[in-house]
Order: structure tokens, then C-alpha cells, then sequence
């Protein structure tokens, strides 16, 4: 990853997941595993907050619900649904946008993209959805 920011000059932040030794829950002594983690995004935080396209958007590597397996993991590491965008990870879905499981949460994931997914992207799709209220 570091060499992929290093080589398109972008800066990095990491909402980690289940599988990133510096996630609570893959690991008890994630606070130490950040450091490394460090040198190479800028950021690494469990959550946070943007606004894009007017919207507040939050950012989780979960779902408010959804999982690709039959019960939803990592409960106690998911957001509160508030009615806010989510943008996640974590499902391996290869579906963007599933308004049958939730209407406001999109998944951002390289299942998904194949790419990472630019900021104006994510803009048109919560957009689009604006424009259809």
C-alpha cells in the first residue's frame, strides 16, 4: 500500500476491519500494531466522520447490517444507524449499492470497485439518491 500512495502521491487512511492486526478485534494489543500501521497512512482510526455532497457520511469496515455470512459478525464494532451514509467494507459483496439490505450504506470495498473508489464517486451516488426523495 505505501507503495501505491508513494506512486500516485495520494495520502492514506485506514478505517481497519476484522482481518488488520491493528483492529480490536483481531487483535488485544491493537493499540501496538498501530504504529506500524502508521507508517504508511496517514490515519488509523476505528470510524469516522466526512461530509460529502452536503451529506454527513460515516465510515466503518461494517455494515449498519449485512454480512456474507447468515448471521452479521462484529456487532459490537458496528455504528448506530442515525440515518447518516455509511461508507464500508467487510461484506465482500460485489454490489455497490443494495437498497433491500440498507438504503444509505455503501460498500466501498475492492470486492466492489476493483479499485479504489474516488471521494466524487461516492458524491454522485448519494446525489443521485437525493435527487429521488
Amino acid at each position: 500500500m505505501g507503495e501505491f500512495a508513494r506512486t500516485r502521491n495520494v495520502e492514506l487512511h485506514l478505517i481497519p476491519g476484522n482481518h488488520d492486526s491493528c483492529h480490536p478485534m483481531a487483535n488485544r494489543n491493537s493499540h501496538i500494531r498501530q504504529r506500524v500501521f502508521l507508517e504508511t497512512f496517514a490515519s488509523v482510526q476505528l470510524f469516522a466522520r466526512r461530509k460529502i455532497a452536503t451529506e454527513t457520511v460515516l465510515l466503518s469496515h461494517f455494515p449498519y447490517v449485512g454480512d456474507h455470512t447468515a448471521e452479521d459478525r462484529g456487532v459490537k464494532y458496528r455504528l448506530q444507524d442515525e440515518g447518516d451514509w455509511l461508507l464500508h467494507g467487510h461484506t465482500h459483496q460485489d454490489c455497490v449499492l443494495d437498497p433491500s439490505v440498507h438504503p444509505r450504506q455503501i460498500h466501498v470495498g475492492w470486492d466492489s470497485w476493483r479499485r479504489p473508489v474516488h471521494v466524487d464517486e461516492i458524491a454522485e451516488i448519494i446525489g443521485s439518491d437525493a435527487s429521488t426523495r
